[in-house]
C-alpha cells in the first residue's frame, strides 16, 4: 500500500463509521488526541516514526504495572525512532495525577471515546505497534510484546524510521535536505564534504543511516515482489525514487518500476494498488462504509491480483 506518514494518519479527526477490531496488517484508525504532557511532543514529532500505542486507564491495575516496562521501552528505543504513546479517554485531572504519581515518562494523549472505540478495545491495557506508514504490525498485551515480536523484527521496522544522528549547524545543507525529506540529496551533500575530509564522523554516521534506510525500503519492496504483490512493490519503489533521488538505489528502483509497468499482470496490480490506496484514504478519513465499497470495487475489477486478495481479506474481516 502507498506509504503515508504517521502524522498524516493520526491528524485526521473523523471517527470510522462502525466499530472494528483492527490488528496486524490493518491501517491504524484515526485519532486526534489532546496532548498535555511532554510539551514538546506533537503529531508532527511522530512523522516517520514507529509508534508503540498503549491504550490504558488510571483504574486499571495491570496498566499501572506496565508503566516501568513502557518507560524502559521508550528509553531503549527512542533514539532509534520508536515513540511510546499512551491514550485514554479519562479526564485531564485524573490522568495528570496518575502521570505524576507513577512517573510516566512517555507522551500521553486524551482521545474521544469514539476515536478509541475504532480500535475495538475489549480490555486494558491493549497495545499496538504501528509502522511508519500507519500500518499496524502487532496487537496484544504490552507485557507480551518482546515475546511475540522479536527484537530482530523490531530492528528491521526501526530501520525505516526517519531518525538521524545530530548534524552540526556548520553542515547546514545536509541538515536542510534531511529536514525536507530529500535524503538522497543529503547523502550527496555529505559525500561532497567527506571527499574533502573523510574524518568527519557526524557525516559518516548520517550517510550510514541513510543507506540503512534505503536498503530497508529496497528489502521491503523485494519482499513484496516475492509475494507477487507487484502493485505494493511499485508504490514502495516510487517512494524510494522520490526520497533517495541521486543515489544508486533510486536508479535501481526506477528501473524496477519500468519493468513492472511493462508487464501486463504487474501493470494491472499497480492500478489495483492505487485504487486500493484510495479506499484506504477513505478508511483513514473515517468513511468506513465508503472504504468498504471501494475495496469491493477493487476485488471485483482486479480479480486475481494480489491487491484484490488483500481487499477481500479486509472485506471479510470488517465487512457486514
Amino acid at each position: 500500500m502507498r506509504i503515508l506518514t504517521l502524522a498524516a494518519v493520526l491528524l485526521l479527526t473523523v471517527a470510522l463509521g462502525a466499530q472494528v477490531k483492527v490488528g496486524a496488517g490493518d491501517p491504524a484508525p484515526v485519532f486526534k488526541g489532546k496532548w498535555f504532557n511532554h510539551a514538546n511532543t506533537s503529531l508532527e514529532d511522530l512523522e516517520g516514526k514507529v509508534v508503540f500505542l498503549d491504550v490504558w486507564r488510571t483504574w486499571c491495575g495491570p496498566c499501572t504495572a506496565q508503566i516501568p516496562h513502557l518507560n524502559t521501552l521508550s528509553k531503549e528505543y527512542e533514539s532509534k525512532g520508536l515513540v511510546v504513546v499512551g491514550i485514554t479517554t479519562e479526564s485531564k485531572s485524573l490522568v495528570t495525577k496518575h502521570i505524576e504519581k507513577h512517573r510516566m515518562k512517555f507522551p500521553i494523549a486524551i482521545v474521544e471515546s469514539d476515536e478509541e472505540r475504532n480500535y475495538g478495545i475489549t480490555g486494558f491495557p491493549t497495545s499496538l505497534l504501528i509502522d511508519t506508514d500507519g500500518t499496524i504490525l502487532w496487537r496484544g498485551h504490552p507485557a507480551a510484546f518482546e515475546r511475540e515480536f522479536s527484537e530482530n523484527d523490531l530492528e528491521k521496522v526501526l530501520a525505516r524510521a526517519r531518525v538521524f544522528p545530530e548534524v552540526p549547524s556548520r553542515y547546514g545543507t545536509v541538515k536542510k535536505n534531511i529536514d525536507k525529506g530529500a535524503l538522497g540529496k543529503a547523502w550527496i551533500e555529505a559525500e561532497k564534504k567527506l571527499a574533502k575530509d573523510s574524518s568527519i564522523g557526524e557525516l559518516v554516521a548520517v550517510q550510514d543511516r541513510i543507506v540503512e534506510m534505503v536498503n530497508s525500503r529496497m528489502e521491503q519492496a523485494a519482499e513484496a515482489m516475492d509475494e507477487e504483490a507487484f502493485g505494493e512493490a511499485c508504490l514502495i519503489y516510487e517512494e524510494i525514487v522520490a526520497d533517495f533521488s541521486g543515489m544508486a538505489e533510486a536508479e535501481q528502483a526506477a528501473t524496477k518500476i519500468d519493468e513492472l509497468e511493462a508487464d501486463a499482470l504487474c501493470a494491472k496490480d499497480i492500478k489495483a494498488a492505487k485504487k486500493f490506496e484510495s479506499a484506504m484514504k477513505s478508511w483513514r478519513d473515517g468513511k468506513f462504509d465508503k472504504a468498504l465499497k471501494g475495496l469491493r470495487s477493487v476485488a471485483k475489477q482486479f480479480e486475481g491480483t494480489s491487491t484484490a486478495y488483500r481487499a477481500e481479506e479486509l472485506i471479510d474481516k470488517h465487512g457486514d
